[in-house]
């Protein structure tokens, strides 16, 4: 297993390095055991997110089932997962709860995402335990090798001026403190589009992205299903034991659209992980579906950023352990 492959390791190192090391790892428990002090165990990672669907564009071609996709998942989040808080923008959900002042409007429009974006994410209120998701199911494009979100009122030919850019999103989002930023991008549904690319081509930095298709492909709603492929396997892979991992959560994702579309003579749809630093796509999202082999591999990472001295990541990842086996002795 890895923790013996890292145990020999330093049974091969230097006495005096050995020695160094371990008297780092003392240092770092130390920390770590007031932190985990300080922590309520019983509900140590907290969930958020934003839910956007978007059916009827008023410069493009409307879609079937992105309004669905978004109610499915908006309910699942907040139902079956129990997310603390779920902001729902779709043409028919409620207004969205703020701190201070009136309601925001739900509809989809650049002007209200973007003001959501910037009041609510103006200031820290998660901490480094914690994950925010971000789901959008809708048209996407690239513009001048950057992704876009096209909002209700956005327009192809503009995408620059009506658009949202998705870089401009993670950056807001990253703002509210939390650990792992978990972006779920259901666009590039682009039967309308005429040449171009869809999102999934720029780098997003510090997150998590997955997306539904290729650049080059199209994402693709299912009639008999009234969701898009990539939604259905979603909430499929959402409720497996083994998908705690963003990389297990892709892997069962990818294959079941290949499936789904197979089934239902779609073409070729192969979803996208994106993750950094790479570390990111072990990390554990949902502990509820996590297996002794998520504990053992977060363990070994938490051992790796103890001796390279990196005390935050180790922290982080001790403190994923104790969310899943709060009774784990070498994480108290």
């Amino acid at each position: 297993c890895n923790w013996m492959k890292f145990s020999c390791q330093l049974k091969l190192l230097p006495k005096e390095k050995l020695s160094g090391l371990l008297e780092q790892k003392q240092a770092v428990k130390e920390q770590l055991t007031s932190r985990s002090n300080e922590l309520n165990l019983g509900n140590m990672v907290k969930n958020w997110a934003i839910v956007i669907g978007i059916n009827e564009y008023s410069n493009m071609k409307s879609l079937e089932y992105a309004v669905n996709d978004a109610t499915a998942i908006e309910k699942f989040f907040s139902k079956e997962l129990e997310f603390e808080q779920v902001y729902h923008f779709s043409h028919n959900a409620p207004p969205i709860p703020v701190e201070r002042g009136a309601d925001m409007p739900s509809e989809p429009t650049r002007g209200n995402l973007s003001s959501f974006l910037h009041e609510r994410f103006e200031d820290s209120f998660l901490s480094a335990e914690d994950n925010f998701w971000f789901f959008f199911s809708g048209h996407g494009l690239q513009q001048n090798e950057r992704d876009y979100l096209i909002p209700s009122d956005g327009h192809p030919n503009l995408v620059e001026e009506t658009a949202i850019s998705l870089s401009d999103v993670t950056e807001r989002l990253s703002r509210c403190g939390a650990g792992n930023i978990v972006l779920l991008i259901d666009a590039c549904r682009s039967e309308s589009r005429k040449s171009g690319l869809g999102v999934g081509a720029e780098a997003q930095k510090g997150m998590l992205a997955l997306f539904s298709c290729q650049p080059k492909e199209s994402a693709w709603e299912i009639e008999e299903c009234k969701q898009g492929a990539f939604t259905v396997a979603l909430l499929e892979g959402l409720s497996v034991l083994g998908n705690a991992t963003a990389e297990n959560l892709y892997k069962y994702i990818r294959t079941r659209v290949k499936e789904i579309n197979r089934k239902y003579q779609k073409p070729e749809q192969t979803p996208l992980l994106m993750a950094d630093p790479p570390t990111k796509q072990n990390q554990i999202l949902l502990p509820r579906l996590a297996t002794l082999d998520d504990i053992k591999t977060l363990k070994y990472q938490a051992y790796e950023a103890e001796s390279n001295g990196n005390i935050e990541l180790a922290e982080q990842l001790w403190t994923q352990v104790l969310s899943i086996s709060p009774a784990d002795s070498n994480a108290i």
